[in-house]
């Protein structure tokens, strides 16, 4: 799963920790892609439980690879 951080209504964030928290849904691969690029927004995505996090502008053949790394582990 692809979530961008800076969503409406919930942010990504709050998404990734309620599908960990969810049995059905926790083991599924997550990757953050945001505009959100200190250090601070990448180890609070993967602090959230994100799998990997990238930042935009993002290269889609980079975000391609790094969802086939997630889906492999």
């Amino acid at each position: 799963m692809v979530v961008d951080v800076m969503m409406p209504e919930m942010d990504g964030l709050e998404l990734i920790r309620r599908l960990r928290s969810n049995e059905a849904t926790a083991d599924i691969p997550i990757v953050c892609c945001s505009a959100r690029a200190l250090g601070g927004d990448i180890e609070a995505g993967l602090a959230a439980g994100a799998d990997d996090y990238v930042t935009k502008p993002v290269d889609p053949f980079e975000l391609v690879e790094r969802v086939k790394l997630r889906l492999v582990e």
